[in-house]
């Protein structure tokens, strides 16, 4: 096969994810944001957590992904009340994102399982701040400069850490308290007792069921969407006499090795 994609092309809506890749394993939500259009932000695991664009709150389509739009806007994809698959005890979130501004507590991703916080991307009082679960970590800017970056978070036991373009950046716990009750997870917003919007665009988002290390999330910042294949080549030709060892007819199939003769 030949690589027909740059690494940071998206893979085409009609190919699937190589569930044998090592990165796919406790892979229990990819939303790559490559239809285009429509009211459906699909989840490209295989563990059917897609989310829905809400009609008055829906995010635009942009080239690379989701728009959503101004703060005062306060867009956003829900998801479901508990992602398939999905435990919350160790885990890792990560996404490609450029932030244009923060809400007061602008924030990325949010759900709750079996009634516990789950995840957390959001500015507060100056800095980065980091959930899941209640343990989290703090950075220290907001990155809220409309460039576009890597972020990946991870959550263990004993605490959370945080990489930006797959450098580590700080780990610890985090006392500073979630919104608490069960809350469907949503993407861009959160809905509740406070609004917390994001001003940004969103390319993708993955979420694991295991706390990633930073080999594995420095992979995933290279080259994004490596567990996906390239997309089928197939060449068709109108039929030619056949010379010395050349091909014959019409040629259909994936290519490989070397191929003598023209087609």
């Amino acid at each position: 096969m030949y690589n027909i994609l740059h690494r940071y092309q998206k893979p085409w809506p009609s190919e699937f994810i190589d569930h044998s890749h090592p990165l796919a394993k406790g892979l229990v939500g990819a939303w790559i944001m490559n239809e285009g259009a429509g009211n459906k932000a699909f989840d490209a695991s295989g563990n059917i957590n897609s989310g829905d664009l809400l009609s008055g709150t829906k995010p635009i389509w942009t080239p690379g992904g989701l728009d959503f739009g101004t703060i005062a806007e306060e867009k956003r994809v829900d998801i479901q009340s508990k992602l398939s698959n999905f435990s919350g005890s160790n885990s890792t979130i990560l996404f490609r994102c450029a932030i244009r501004a923060w809400d007061a507590n602008g924030f990325i991703f949010f759900g709750t399982n079996t009634g516990a916080n789950v995840y957390w991307f959001f500015q507060n009082n100056g800095d980065v701040r980091i959930h899941s679960v209640n343990q989290g970590a703090a950075g220290t800017a907001t990155f809220d400069d409309g460039i576009y970056r890597n972020y990946a978070m991870t959550h263990r036991v004993t605490g959370g850490s945080f990489y930006v373009n797959g450098e580590f950046v700080v780990s610890g716990p985090q006392g500073e308290a979630l919104p608490s009750g069960a809350k469907n997870f949503q993407i861009g917003r959160w809905i509740g007792g406070n609004d917390w919007t994001l001003d940004g665009i969103i390319e993708y988002l993955y979420v694991y069921n295991r706390d990633l290390p930073p080999t594995e999330i420095k992979s995933i910042h290279i080259d994004p969407y490596q567990m996906w294949g390239d997309p089928m080549l197939w060449l068709a030709g109108a039929a030619v006499a056949p010379v010395g060892n050349a091909p014959t007819g019409v040629l259909y199939g994936p290519l490989s090795g070397v191929l003598d003769g023209p087609i």
